[in-house]
C-alpha cells in the first residue's frame, strides 16, 4: 500500500468514528423540544340554564293535511302518456315538444346517470332536437334573455 492509500483510509475511518459519536451523543448534542402545552381547560356548561326543546318552534299546521286516493302507478313501459301529460300540466302543452315520445322515463334515468361521465350518449337524452335553431331576443344588452318567438317554442317568450 503507498502512502496515499493509507491516508485515504485513516480519513475514511476517522470520519466514521466521529459520525458514529455523533449519532451515540446526539441527545446531548442536540436541544431537546419543548415539551406540549396542554390546552387550556374548556368552562362547563350550564346545562340548567339551556331550555328544553327547540329555539325556533314551528306553529303547529292550521289545516289538516289533504288525504287523497292514492292511484295505482301504470306499468313501466306504459307511463310515458302519463308522464308527458304531467309535464304539459306543469309546463305547458309547448314543452311536451322538446321531450322524445318513447322510453321517456328510462332516458331521463340514464341521463342522470351519466351526469358524473365526460358526455351523454345522445340515444338516451330525454330531451329531442328542435326542427330549428334555437334562438334568444335580448331587450336591453345586459339585461334578461327570453326565448325568440321564432323558435316554435311559446313557454318562457319575451312578454
Amino acid at each position: 500500500m503507498e502512502g496515499r492509500d493509507v491516508k485515504l483510509l485513516i480519513a475514511i475511518v476517522l470520519a466514521l468514528a466521529i459520525a458514529g459519536a455523533a449519532w451515540y451523543y446526539r441527545d446531548q448534542l442536540l436541544p431537546q423540544p419543548d415539551p406540549p402545552v396542554p390546552p387550556p381547560p374548556v368552562a362547563a356548561v350550564d346545562d340548567s340554564a339551556a331550555e328544553a326543546g327547540p329555539r325556533h318552534p314551528l306553529p303547529p299546521p292550521t289545516e289538516e293535511p289533504r288525504r287523497g286516493e292514492l292511484v295505482e302507478l301504470p306499468p313501466l313501459d306504459d307511463s310515458d302518456a302519463y308522464f308527458l301529460l304531467e309535464m304539459a300540466d306543469l309546463f305547458g302543452p309547448d314543452f311536451e315538444v322538446l321531450l322524445q315520445k318513447e322510453a321517456i322515463i328510462d332516458k331521463i334515468v340514464a341521463t342522470v346517470d351519466n351526469l358524473p361521465r365526460s358526455q351523454v350518449a345522445e340515444k338516451v337524452r330525454p330531451v329531442g332536437r328542435l326542427a330549428e335553431p334555437f334562438r334568444v331576443v335580448s331587450a336591453v344588452g345586459d339585461g334578461p334573455v327570453y326565448v325568440s318567438p321564432a323558435t316554435g317554442f311559446r313557454c318562457c317568450t319575451a312578454p
